[in-house]
């Protein structure tokens, strides 16, 4: 009986042991090429960045692919320790801890070329001006993403929801839709991949609204994820400094 009793204690005292020493990170994401991909490369060259900025300070990472929405609720929950790529906003920063930038894209407007749609200004330098004159249009966004502060407020717009920018793009060619709000480098990669023939009659709209930031939104349910974030920042740093983030996007085309 004691023996039993001494085994037991010991496997207790091993699986805390080993449970205290565990440093893997359970990160959610999604499929949005060419930043992230379960057939990518690597995953992608953030899932890349992401994955030798924590490997730097002693962790390995886990990826759990997600519909975004799902996924934010997740690390909003601490079912996961935090979801990638994500824009900032201070609705997020709320809710989430935000970790340092490790990459950006342009976010703007694709349109068909056949419809004579312009902007009256730089969506850039004056983003209410820009969006007033197109609210009789029509927008594709995707559900849980965040845009720009300006189009998020804007609730006299009419803003048609869908799951996936795949999704957006369909509905913009057969011309269900005005307007698709996009990363243009997503929207390029969707295009050449899967609908070459979208590319005659899709077009994206020049200036973008912003050059968007990329982001770990980190959860804020997690025990030590301030320590967490810290270490991911300070690898991050690592790897700009030594160079081999440069080596990483150049890799992957970029």
């Amino acid at each position: 009986m004691r023996s039993k009793v001494l085994i037991m204690l010991i496997s207790f005292f091993l699986s805390i042991s080993a449970y205290a020493g565990d440093k893997t990170i359970r990160l959610a994401t999604l499929n949005w090429e060419p930043y992230v991909g379960k057939k990518m490369k690597n995953y992608g060259f953030t899932s890349e960045i992401i994955q030798k900025s924590f490997q730097k300070m002693g962790y390995k990472v886990e990826l759990i692919f997600y519909p975004w929405a799902r996924g934010m609720l997740m690390t909003e929950w601490g079912k996961v320790h935090g979801i990638y790529p994500a824009y900032y906003s201070k609705e997020r920063e709320k809710k989430y801890i935000i970790s340092d930038a490790y990459a950006s894209g342009e976010l703007g407007l694709y349109k068909r070329r056949a419809n004579n749609i312009s902007f009256v200004a730089n969506p850039e330098k004056e983003p209410e001006k820009v969006l007033q004159s197109l609210k009789i249009k029509r927008f594709g966004i995707v559900r849980g993403f965040a845009y720009t502060k300006e189009f998020d407020a804007a609730d006299y717009l009419k803003k048609d929801v869908v799951t996936d920018d795949e999704t957006n793009l369909k509905k913009l060619y057969k011309g269900r839709i005005d307007l698709a709000f996009i990363d243009k480098y997503v929207a390029r990669y969707i295009m050449h991949r899967k609908y070459p023939h979208y590319m005659d009659d899709l077009e994206f709209m020049y200036p973008a609204f912003q050059e968007k930031k990329l982001y770990i939104c980190f959860s804020r349910k997690i025990e030590g994820i301030n320590e967490i974030v810290k270490d991911f920042n300070t690898g991050l740093n690592m790897l700009k400094t030594s160079g081999e983030m440069a080596r990483i996007m150049d890799s992957h085309g970029f």
